[in-house]
């Protein structure tokens, strides 16, 4: 398809796909946090032992879904 011919359908045909919204992006941020948590407490795992961070995960799990459930 020539990009003449395909300006011409996205004109006519084309539909604008919009950003994340603030709330997606809040949301987004959120999560990104939660998996940084996450990260610092498998290294923690790693060096004193897991049933060490049980309660910690368990935590961080009760947050994560948290945030799904007011989505």
């Amino acid at each position: 398809m020539k990009a003449t011919q395909y300006v011409r359908e996205m004109i006519l045909k084309g539909k604008i796909k919009f950003r994340f919204t603030l709330e997606e992006l809040d949301l987004m941020r959120k999560l990104s946090g939660e998996a940084n948590n996450l990260n610092q407490i498998a290294k923690k795992a790693n060096q004193a032992g897991f049933a060490k961070v049980g309660i910690e995960v368990i935590g961080i799990m009760a947050q994560i879904k948290k945030l799904l459930d007011d989505c």
